[in-house]
């Protein structure tokens, strides 16, 4: 019996044993597991990332006796890292999309079924035309057109129409896509726009003649003079009738071989949450929308690598330096005819990849253009020195003080740095409610992020960000040479 009592003290002894064992096993894996509270290695790549490049900029600076100067020379090399988007890291980076702006090609001005309150043809005469490649550029599809084609296609002329609202309504002309170069390379456009729309005029007039005397339009016409375009208020219930008197007058003038009218509606610059309504246009040839994605951190300023980037694209687009530095970039995709160049990780952050016309990647930092027409302020002075006459010399000199005044604003104000991608895609006719979640994956932009080396944070320090926009400021007019 006490035989029996002791083999049961041992096999409790030993149970107790093995269970303390089986308890300070676990206690060891739990150990080996990371502390939500603290962050792991893994967790603070890329905040180490952004210490690491924060300290490299600031010790330049401090080399540098704080004067931008010295970083802007050539022989000064600032070294930057750059790095993917840790999974853990995810929560922590905030994406915003947007609708930048979106262009409308209509068949007809009648497909207008808003109210324009006014319509003006050339009311400045020829001031009144301006190039409209700069606005279509990212909307036609550029591959039906030749090289010397695309040439004509840059010169091309056209005016406001009217304006309602956020849209813009123009009218001008451009070459038919596919049209051969010789059919149209003697011609001056400006003076084909000028006079093809002239004659729009002088015909619109001669129909809104015929309906006074039909009584169509009537309280429109009896307050406007029949003998001048150049302004007429719309009443809104006459609206339609005008503009498909207007739509006849499109009709019935002819052009040279090879060219076309060509009617759009735009709006840009708007960056909206919001959802943008197109259910005031009817007879629509084609739609396209710049659709955006801003990345940004609490904690960190981001800006895009160039390492990262040619990862992701091909040698067809254009990188530029961002803020002085060799490897931080912006990129645009290429606008020369070709397909884009960019990879299917990048086309396949909008959600239709197929229909993407246009890429670019920035650094979105405060800008803005100045409102002189000739010259930028800062670099015409630069680049033009005592080559510009007198006169514009002077408008420049004259320009260039509130510019610098205002751009020097912004920095002040307006000090995180954030990175942004954009698409310009070819939407469907249906819906007639855009909503920027509709064209962009924020799923595959995460997926993008973590596959490259494509983010150059820093850590959010006064004196860094302060200093990365004084660069900015002294480099920024590149864009507008």
């Amino acid at each position: 019996m006490i035989s029996t009592l002791v083999v049961k003290i041992i096999d409790n002894m030993l149970e107790e044993e093995h269970e303390q064992e089986v308890e300070e096993q676990r206690r060891g894996e739990r150990s080996d597991e990371p502390d939500e509270n603290e962050p792991s290695t893994t967790e603070s790549v890329l905040y180490q990332c952004a210490e690491e490049n924060t300290d490299n900029f600031m010790s330049e600076w401090q080399k540098a006796n704080q004067e931008v100067s010295h970083l802007l020379n050539r022989n000064t090399e600032i070294v930057v890292r750059a790095t993917k988007l840790p999974q853990c890291d995810i929560p922590s980076i905030n994406f915003q999309p947007d609708i930048d702006g979106i262009v409308v090609e209509l068949t007809s001005f009648a497909g207008i079924t808003f109210p324009l309150t006014h319509i003006s043809i050339l009311r400045n005469d020829f001031n009144s035309l301006e190039r409209i490649y700069p606005k279509l550029k990212k909307h036609l599809d550029l591959r039906h057109y030749s090289e010397q084609t695309l040439s004509v296609l840059a010169q091309c002329k056209g005016t406001e129409i009217s304006i309602e609202g956020p849209w813009h309504i123009w009218l001008g002309v451009v070459p038919l896509p596919g049209t051969v170069f010789q059919q149209i390379r003697f011609l001056n456009m400006t003076k084909v726009t000028y006079d093809y729309i002239k004659s729009v005029g002088t015909t619109l007039k001669c129909k809104a003649a015929g309906a006074a005397l039909a009584g169509r339009a009537r309280n429109t016409l009896m307050k406007v003079d029949l003998h001048s375009v150049k302004h007429w208020t719309v009443m809104p219930d006459e609206c339609m009738d005008v503009l498909k008197l207007l739509q006849v007058a499109v009709d019935e003038v002819t052009l040279p071989d090879g060219l076309i009218p060509i009617i759009f509606a735009f709006r840009f610059g708007e960056r909206t949450k919001h959802d943008i309504s197109l259910t005031g246009f009817n007879m629509i040839r084609k739609t396209t929308v710049h659709v955006g994605v801003t990345i940004s951190s609490n904690d960190l300023q981001l800006l895009w690598a160039r390492h990262g980037l040619q990862q992701v694209t091909g040698d067809r687009g254009t990188l530029y330096s961002c803020c002085s530095f060799s490897d931080i970039v912006n990129f645009q995709s290429n606008t020369d005819g070709r397909n884009i160049d960019v990879s299917a990780d990048v086309l396949n952050v909008c959600t239709i990849p197929n229909q993407v016309q246009f890429v670019q990647f920035y650094g979105d930092i405060p800008h803005r253009r100045p409102h002189l027409n000739v010259y930028h302020p800062v670099s015409g002075i630069i680049v033009c020195g005592d080559v510009i006459n007198k006169a514009t010399r002077e408008a420049i000199e004259r320009a260039y003080g509130p510019y610098i005044f205002s751009f020097d604003q912004n920095v002040n104000l307006l000090r995180d740095l954030r990175c942004r991608m954009e698409f310009v895609v070819e939407v469907p006719p249906v819906p007639h409610v855009i909503a920027p979640h509709m064209y962009v994956s924020l799923p595959n932009i995460e997926r993008l992020l973590l596959k490259y080396d494509l983010l150059v944070p820093y850590v959010n320090a006064d004196d860094s960000h302060i200093v990365c926009f004084e660069i900015s400021w002294h480099t920024n007019d590149r864009k507008t040479l």
